[in-house]
C-alpha cells in the first residue's frame, strides 16, 4: 500500500497512516451508573424493531 500511495504521489496519504490516536478514557462511575440503561438501549431497541416488523410485514 505504501509503494502504491509513493507512485501516485500521496504523501499526505502516507503521513495520515503514521498517526498516533490516543483515545479517551471512559469515566468508571457513570459507565456503572448507566449500565442497564446501555444494555436496554443496545440490545431492547434492536428487537423491539424487528418484533414490530415481523408483525407488520404479513399486511
Amino acid at each position: 500500500m505504501n509503494c502504491t500511495n509513493y507512485l501516485l504521489d500521496d504523501t499526505g496519504l502516507i503521513n495520515i497512516r503514521s498517526k498516533d490516536v490516543d483515545l479517551p478514557l471512559l469515566n468508571k462511575e457513570k459507565v456503572y451508573q448507566n449500565y442497564t440503561w446501555a444494555q436496554l438501549v443496545t440490545l431492547g431497541i434492536p428487537i423491539i424493531i424487528l418484533v414490530i416488523f415481523g408483525l407488520l410485514s404479513p399486511i
